[in-house]
C-alpha cells in the first residue's frame, strides 16, 4: 500500500474493509463463465450484477479520491518528482499524466485509475504464492538455504543488520533464487496472446485474431531453453560467471556442502554449466503486454525474502507437500498451493 498508493490500506479514505471486500467480489465474479464470454450478461439487472456494479462504484470512489488527493499535492503542481510524490507508483503514474517532453501521449485520469487497479488486484495473490514456494523450496534444499543466508548475513553485516537499497542490490544469489522459483513454480500457469495474422505452430494452424494460449509449466521444463536439470530447483543456473565463481567459493565453506546430491554439483574448475543460453522465465510475460508490476513485485519479494531468511530458519514440516492447484482470475490461470504450505519456523540466533 505504501509503495503503490502512498498509504497503508488501513489508512485509506473511507472504509478499507469495504474496499477490500469489493475487490474480492470483483475477483470472484471475474471467474464466472458468462462474464468471461458474454458481454451482454453484465447488463441484466440480476442481484449479483447489482452487487458487482456497487463494488466497482466503491472501488472507483476510493481510487479517484486518492488520485485527486495526490493531484492536490503542491509537489505535483510544481512538476517535480520529489519524495512526496515520487516514492510511490501513484505519484509516478500521475507524473506521466502531465504533458512531458516525450512523443508519448500523457496518461488520462481513467488510464491512471486502470493501471492503479491492475497493480492492486494483480499484485497480491501471485506475490504471496511465489513467496510461499520460495521458502518451501529453500527449506527443501538446506544447502541452498544456507548459501542464501550466508550471502544475506554477509551483506547485511555491512549495515549493522539493516537492509538498505544499496546492499539489497548485492544479493545476487537471492536474485537467482527468485528467478528460479518463477521458472520452477510459476504463479501464473499460462499466458494468452491474440495472433495478428494467420500462422502455423507445429502442425497447428491459427487464424488471425485467434487467442493463443502458452502453457508455462512444460515450457519452463524444456532443457533447450533452461539448461541442465530443468526438472530440479537449481538457482545457480541464473548466476553470471562472476557471481557463480563467488558463489562456489562461498559454497565450499558451507557446512552442508558434503551432503549435496551429485545432480546439484557444479564443475568448479570450469565454472559450469554455461548460463549464456539460459532464458528467463515468462511468468511476467514478455513484449508490450509484459506485466506492469514486474519490477515492483520482484523488489517487494526480494525485500521480504531477505528479511525473513535473515531472522528465521525454515524447515519443511513432516509429510508436508506443496501441491499446485489451478485457479482463475478472469481469463488468466493462476496457480497456488492447494492446501497451503506447512513449514517449521525458528528464530535464528547465531550468524
Amino acid at each position: 500500500g505504501k509503495r503503490t498508493i502512498g498509504h497503508v490500506f488501513a489508512a485509506l479514505i473511507g472504509n478499507s474493509d469495504e474496499f477490500l471486500k469489493a475487490l474480492q467480489l470483483i475477483e470472484h465474479q471475474s471467474t464466472h463463465p458468462l462474464h468471461q464470454f458474454a458481454r451482454w450478461w453484465k447488463y441484466i439487472p440480476t442481484r449479483a450484477n447489482r452487487k458487482l456494479a456497487q463494488a466497482f462504484k466503491t472501488i472507483d470512489t476510493v481510487l479517484y479520491q486518492l488520485i485527486h488527493q495526490a493531484k492536490n499535492n503542491p509537489s505535483f503542481k510544481n512538476s517535480d518528482l520529489s519524495e512526496s510524490n515520487g516514492s510511490h507508483i501513484l505519484g509516478l503514474l500521475l507524473h506521466s499524466s502531465k504533458k512531458l517532453d516525450t512523443e508519448l501521449p500523457p496518461l488520462t485520469e481513467q488510464e491512471v485509475r486502470d493501471n492503479l487497479l491492475a497493480l492492486i488486484v494483480n499484485g497480491h495473490e501471485t506475490v504471496a504464492t511465489t513467496m510461499a514456494f520460495s521458502l518451501f523450496l529453500l527449506a527443501q534444499h538446506p544447502e541452498k538455504m544456507a548459501c542464501a543466508q550466508a550471502e544475506i548475513d554477509s551483506v547485511m553485516a555491512k549495515d549493522t543488520g539493516q537492509l538498505t537499497p544499496k546492499n539489497l542490490s548485492q544479493l545476487h544469489y537471492l536474485d537467482s533464487v527468485l528467478t528460479e522459483v518463477l521458472r520452477y513454480a510459476p504463479a501464473v500457469a499460462g499466458l494468452q496472446r491474440i495472433g495478428q495474422a494467420s500462422n502455423v505452430l507445429g502442425n497447428w494452424s491459427t487464424p488471425a485474431q485467434q487467442v493463443v494460449g502458452i502453457t508455462l509449466g512444460p515450457l519452463h521444463r524444456d532443457p533447450k531453453y533452461f539448461g541442465q536439470w530443468p526438472e530440479q530447483f537449481h538457482p545457480e543456473r541464473y548466476l553470471s560467471e562472476s557471481d557463480l565463481f563467488e558463489h562456489v567459493k562461498a559454497e565450499r565453506k558451507c557446512p552442508l556442502h558434503k551432503f549435496w546430491a551429485p545432480s546439484h554439483e557444479i564443475a568448479h574448475d570450469n565454472i559450469e554449466p554455461d548460463t549464456s543460453g539460459i532464458h528467463k522465465p515468462l511468468t511476467f510475460g514478455d513484449g508490450a503486454r509484459k506485466c506492469l508490476g514486474e519490477h515492483f513485485a520482484l523488489h517487494e519479494m526480494k525485500v521480504a525474502l531477505a528479511t525473513l531468511c535473515y531472522h528465521f530458519d525454515f524447515q519443511v514440516a513432516p509429510n508436508a507437500e506443496a501441491e499446485l492447484e489451478l485457479g482463475k482470475f478472469g481469463l488468466f490461470l493462476s496457480t497456488f498451493p492447494k492446501n497451503g504450505i506447512d513449514l517449521i519456523i525458528r528464530r535464528r540466533v547465531a550468524r
